[in-house]
């Protein structure tokens, strides 16, 4: 419920007993000592018009929630005698303590979780971070082709080969042609001659000289040397064509090669475009965790600053009590008026807070008060708040 100082509700007539403003009591209860008892049981022994099956004083005595009750009579600023039935509320105090606390650990997690959310995107950024760097690592790494490169100086070594190879076969050298032609079938198809090819050949020319040799260092070349010599110098011819065919296609093949080289060298696929964009993208970032670092001892402030004075305000003379109060008049045939509900919170420096019940919340109290199931102020207030 909100506690009101000023501006309670004007009278209304609510399930027969018609409430209105707080009766200022004037400390002159002696002077109705004779009578008082009279008027209190006339308030109590009449019928409780929202259930005649009860009495006001036996729906109003002996309630769970009451930790005490009191029944007085005195006179107010006007001279009428008003008859008031006061109860100790259980549990006020634990009450409003308890909705302070709760605020007070809600504003404590607000700050928590301001800070905590601002530390998390640091860190959301530094990941992303990450992220990019290992991104911009794999393109620049990718750049260059290791496989093509590879396949380039393989096809360099196939063609200082194969260029040897065809000039020994053009100068006619049989020494030179048999010395070099053991690379040959690294250099031409396997298809290219017959039973009577150049590697044949050659690779008989060289067993027949080396036993030849062994044999005799002093001999002249055998007839079967002379044979080979002569079947070198027959399809050579052939081996010139073919060799200057493949040298031809290892050329192209090369700088077919190295031009992807070099194109990946300069924009692998866009690489450059996109290393350029994920450099962007790192900077921009480094930028924004370089600022979010050096605002963040402001911002941590700022919250338990904003927060803090919240928590401060938070009421620091807390309520110690409570007490429901129903004030009543007799009509000239003794007939109870019902003329305030509400409540009164005592805080802790003395003060009062006067809660003037609105005609709804009068309506579901007197049904608490008949029904009598509530023991504590926390199950109590929700019920009549308005």
């Amino acid at each position: 419920m909100t506690a009101h100082n000023h501006g309670r509700p004007q009278s209304g007539r609510v399930i027969l007993l018609r409430v209105s403003q707080k009766a200022i009591l004037l400390g002159i209860a002696s002077t109705l000592a004779a009578c008082s008892g009279g008027k209190i049981a006339a308030v109590q022994n009449a019928v409780l018009p929202a259930d005649p099956s009860y009495k006001i004083g036996q729906a109003f005595d002996h309630r769970k929630i009451c930790t005490s009750t009191k029944w007085d009579t005195v006179k107010d600023g006007r001279g009428r005698t008003i008859i008031e039935y006061r109860c100790e509320l259980s549990g006020v105090a634990a009450f409003y303590k308890s909705r302070d606390d709760k605020r007070l650990s809600d504003l404590q997690g607000t700050i928590q979780s301001l800070e905590g959310n601002y530390v998390a995107g640091m860190n959301s950024l530094q990941a992303k971070m990450a992220g990019e760097q290992k991104t911009l690592a794999d393109l620049n790494a990718g750049i260059v082709d290791p496989d093509t490169q590879a396949r380039v100086d393989a096809d360099k070594k196939k063609l200082q080969d194969q260029t040897e190879e065809l000039a020994a076969l053009k100068s006619g050298d049989v020494p030179s042609i048999i010395s070099t032609t053991n690379r040959v079938s690294a250099s031409l198809p396997t298809d290219a001659f017959n039973d009577g090819n150049l590697v044949t050949i050659v690779g008989d020319a060289r067993d027949h000289l080396s036993l030849s040799t062994k044999a005799n260092p002093s001999s002249q070349p055998s007839a079967a040397i002379s044979r080979d010599e002569s079947g070198i110098t027959s399809a050579s011819p052939n081996a010139v064509y073919e060799l200057q065919s493949n040298i031809r296609l290892l050329r192209s093949d090369i700088a077919q090669s190295s031009a992807t080289l070099e194109q990946d060298k300069s924009d692998p696929s866009g690489i450059r475009t996109l290393i350029d964009n994920v450099s962007g993208y790192i900077k921009s970032d480094q930028d924004q965790l370089a600022k979010e670092t050096a605002g963040k001892a402001e911002y941590f402030g700022n919250v338990e600053k904003n927060v803090g004075a919240q928590i401060k305000a938070i009421d620091p003379n807390p309520v110690t009590r409570g007490d429901e109060l129903f004030q009543w008049t007799l009509a000239d045939d003794n007939t109870p008026d019902l003329v305030y509900a509400g409540a009164e919170l005592v805080h802790q420096d003395g003060h009062t807070d006067d809660i003037a019940y609105s005609s709804n919340s009068v309506e579901r109290v007197v049904g608490l008060v008949i029904h009598n199931s509530s023991i504590s102020y926390s199950d109590y207030e929700p019920q009549i708040a308005p």
